[in-house]
């Protein structure tokens, strides 16, 4: 009965054995960490922290845009990486609740290059500069948040002046935002 219990366990730490190798070998990993190896730090890119060890493996990311109506924040995004990537592009959601023509007030994020304009080409480099564009340029054009779009489309001032409540936690037409800004 021993030899049989001490096989089992052999057995059973052999097969954790491969499946730890089997992860470490996955094509979506060994890219992904190629992917972080190129990351590109700048200011505006706070810190990035990754959990590769998880499924799906993501990327929490904190972004602190310099210019826009989105300057002197940190806004803070989680990237989910299931294994089909760079096949398929990353989910991407803001951990925030902010006032912005291309993020809706559950977080996600409405970007070209994370639905049609995906190609396996791209890298995690690409969505970081692509939803820092955002913040630098909202568009008002392919909007999630309806009415923050037509906001900057018909009065852009009467948007900046919107934003920058939203952004100090008020009320915005009966939604309550994070305070990303206090002063």
């Amino acid at each position: 009965m021993l030899k049989l219990r001490a096989l089992a366990e052999a057995k059973a730490k052999a097969r954790e054995g491969q499946k730890n190798t089997q992860q470490l070998c996955k094509p979506s990993l060994i890219r992904l960490k190629k992917d972080l190896d190129n990351i590109d730090l700048s200011k505006q890119i706070c810190e990035y922290t990754t959990y590769l060890d998880e499924t799906p493996m993501r990327i929490n990311l904190a972004i602190k845009p310099d210019i826009g109506y989105y300057a002197g924040g940190t806004y803070y995004f989680n990237v989910s990486i299931r294994d089909t990537y760079p096949m398929e592009p990353p989910v991407v959601k803001c951990m925030q609740r902010i006032y912005h023509p291309n993020i809706d007030i559950d977080g996600n994020v409405c970007l070209n290059l994370l639905r049609e304009d995906w190609t396996p080409a791209l890298d995690i480099q690409s969505i970081i500069i692509g939803i820092l564009f955002l913040f630098h340029e909202p568009n008002g054009k392919d909007p999630l948040n309806k009415d923050a779009a037509k906001t900057l489309i018909d009065d852009p001032s009467r948007f900046e002046i919107k934003v920058n409540n939203s952004l100090r936690g008020s009320n915005i037409d009966s939604v309550w935002y994070d305070k990303i800004i206090i002063h």
